[in-house]
């Protein structure tokens, strides 16, 4: 949300969502439904209040749940997207949260309903890490000023130490990257990190003529993936949130063609046609 102190969070009805429910349906021998797993780009973050303390898998969970209960004898399994700039809206209680799991699930089972491409050929995979850089680390000042702040103390102090020590402060992350070919059907790639929308809208766009399922939080939860928009943009993902994953300072705007490159390159690997990145 924006207003005059920033960028905060809020509904911003505009913003960029990514609406695709990848699915995928497996079969037992007899052609009866053994698995279904499905997908979608959103925190998973809809209950609060007294709600908080109750068991429960929010809107995925649910949607889970309901397929298992449509067709008895299968599995439901669900892999988050990303989804890391964006929340379930309405929300506030148990009721939207299942609310958002028969809407998604509803939507899974429309997509079991009607003709599927079969997933055939051998699978291909690839594993790399991207070195996400970092922006320049501030100075010694810098954290002994965010001492005198409760909520930043900890933070501060660890990169303090790491300079008394003699240490130098981390420049970039080694951000996982993974990439599964199935066959000329579709190609799972595996992000790590609180990956934001951005990154599945443009591997499209990089990639229009494949069928791309795009997962976050693979493999590694390290801090938030900020893209290129959101580092303009500011605000949590940005910046205050990578005090939580201890990063001495924000990721640089180079981050989001780092990570897009290098996702390209293991496409490649797996014997994908992929372009060069983008230019900006």
């Amino acid at each position: 949300m924006f207003s005059a102190k920033g960028v905060g969070f809020g509904i911003k009805p505009n913003g960029p969502v990514d609406r695709e429910v990848p699915v995928l349906r497996i079969e037992r021998a007899d052609g009866s439904l053994k698995a279904v797993v499905f997908g979608y780009a959103c925190h998973c973050t809809t209950i609060a209040g007294a709600a908080l303390y109750a068991v429960s898998g929010d809107w995925a969970g649910h949607a889970q749940a309901r397929l298992e209960q449509t067709y008895p004898g299968a599995t439901a399994l669900f892999i988050t997207g990303c989804g890391a700039d964006a929340n379930p809206n309405p929300r506030g209680s148990m009721l939207f949260a299942h609310a958002h799991g028969l809407q998604l699930a509803g939507a899974v089972a429309r997509a079991l309903t009607e003709p599927m491409r079969p997933v055939t050929g051998p699978i291909h995979a690839a594993f790399d890490r991207a070195e996400l850089p970092l922006e320049k680390t501030p100075g010694k000042d810098f954290y002994e000023a965010k001492l005198k702040v409760p909520a930043t103390q900890r933070f501060a102090q660890r990169q303090l130490d790491i300079l008394a020590r003699g240490e130098a402060l981390m420049t970039s992350y080694p951000a996982p990257l993974q990439v599964l070919r199935f066959g000329d059907a579709f190609t799972l790639v595996g992000i790590s990190g609180e990956t934001c929308v951005d990154y599945s809208l443009r591997l499209r766009r990089e990639l229009p003529d494949e069928r791309l399922w795009v997962a976050g939080y693979c493999n590694d939860v390290f801090a938030y993936v900020p893209s290129a928009r959101i580092l303009i943009e500011g605000g949590y993902e940005a910046d205050s949130s990578t005090m939580s994953y201890n990063l001495p300072t924000r990721f640089a705007p180079a981050v989001e063609d780092t990570l897009v490159g290098k996702v390209l390159e293991l496409f490649q690997k797996t014997g994908g046609n992929a372009p060069l990145p983008a230019r900006k």
